[in-house]
């Protein structure tokens, strides 16, 4: 899954729709999704368009992980009001409401406290299940998704491995309470690796030999995780990083992991 940042930050990055876009464009096989999508930039109508849209142009491989915005300095850069963890997880509970009620492709009626819609429609409409995460944290928005997402994508400089771990002890626990399987839901995790012998694990990113850092994403994975998403960080030779993970990585990882 090769995902593009968003609006977070100030350094130079990519806008997220249009390099999954391009990337989806690019390639057959490989599924792509926005790392996230921050759900107070775009309406939720205008994202149910554009993910049913690309969902389709891929031929399914569409992967659309939404988030609640967790950048305060581009809400004001936007003239948007500050929101509290409350409100905005009111903001994105509502947004799934509005983008699943739009999946029937039929005319839909909505009123929230944050939108309303009155006879809103996309058509063509979804014609496969579309998997929607979340990348969120906290106790209000963990429930959330086991409530109403398929799967959970927090990221390791936000949130430690054992604050992930025992947020999905939290999701599974909920979504039995509330008739799901905890099996069918995703347990992601995007993590920052760093190769180098002189390179160490820091709370922004794993980091060290290719040996070190699959026996720390192996133990993720032993917590629970079912789906890492890798970002390569301080690329000097990026083909020389994505062939460290997919030749020594990642294989030692499906090997200590397969029984």
């Amino acid at each position: 899954h090769p995902c593009a940042s968003g609006q977070r930050g100030s350094g130079p990055t990519l806008e997220a729709w249009s390099a999954i876009t391009w990337m989806a464009a690019s390639t057959t096989r490989i599924r792509v999704c926005p790392a996230v999508l921050a759900i107070p930039y775009r309406h939720p109508l205008v994202v149910a368009k554009m993910a049913e849209t690309l969902d389709r142009l891929s031929d399914h491989r569409l992967v659309l992980a939404l988030g609640a915005g967790g950048d305060d300095a581009a809400f004001a850069a936007m003239g948007q009001a500050h929101r509290t963890g409350a409100e905005k997880r009111d903001l994105l509970a509502e947004a799934l409401d509005v983008i699943h009620g739009l999946g029937s492709g039929t005319p839909f009626d909505y009123s929230g406290t944050q939108y309303h819609l009155r006879r809103a429609v996309i058509n063509p409409p979804f014609n496969t299940h579309m998997p929607v995460w979340l990348g969120v944290h906290g106790p209000r928005m963990t429930r959330l998704v086991a409530e109403h997402a398929d799967g959970w994508l927090p990221s390791y400089p936000a949130l430690s491995p054992d604050l992930v771990f025992n947020g999905i002890s939290k999701i599974r626990s909920r979504a039995e309470k509330v008739g799901r399987d905890p099996a069918t839901i995703t347990y992601g995790y995007n993590v920052p690796v760093r190769f180098g012998s002189g390179e160490q694990t820091t709370p922004h990113r794993v980091a060290g030999s290719p040996q070190h850092v699959a026996a720390t994403l192996t133990e993720f994975v032993r917590g629970g995780v079912t789906h890492l998403n890798l970002w390569p960080v301080g690329i000097a030779d990026f083909d020389s990083v994505i062939s460290t993970l997919t030749r020594e990585v990642i294989p030692r990882i499906r090997a200590v992991t397969a029984d």
